[in-house]
């Protein structure tokens, strides 16, 4: 686990904390699917905020993940708009979702949720995101494919 992980897995010391109350032990299947939740979903929930932040987070002299990501790809600075928007956007969105239904397959196997839409939700935010991001990514090729006159 990554030191932001670390940092952030305090969303999980609640629901970990009653699985240790109720006599479930960390290799138990139920602390196991509950651990991982919130390891993907905090995954999800982190690239998410730094798709959002890398641009702000890279002025300030801090590389964040996706900032990461542009710095690799770019040769120079007047780049890193172009290569979030056409190359890095695409991965970071497509990871997010990969995270978010890798949390959402762990639910199902721990039978003490009786209500997992009420974990589910805290899904949501970073899944829509990245989903409005591929779909507006879409609509930008096949724009720019029309007006260069080209099929994609």
């Amino acid at each position: 686990m990554s030191s932001w992980q670390k940092k952030s897995f305090g969303h999980a010391l609640g629901p970990i904390a009653i699985l240790y109350r109720l006599g479930f032990a960390q290799d138990s299947m139920e602390f196991k699917n509950v651990f991982n939740f919130f390891k993907y979903f905090l995954i999800a929930k982190q690239l998410n905020d730094d798709a959002h932040d890398w641009k702000i987070d890279l002025e300030r002299g801090f590389i964040n993940p996706v900032g990461k990501e542009v710095l690799m790809k770019s040769k120079n600075k007047k780049e890193y708009q172009d290569v979030f928007w056409n190359e890095v956007i695409v991965k970071i969105a497509e990871v997010i979702l990969d995270n978010v239904q890798k949390a959402k397959k762990c639910l199902p196997n721990v039978l003490l949720i009786e209500e997992p839409e009420l974990m589910l939700a805290i899904l949501k935010k970073p899944e829509s995101s990245a989903r409005e991001v591929l779909e507006e990514h879409q609509k930008a090729v096949e724009f720019m494919g029309e007006y260069k006159g080209e099929d994609l």
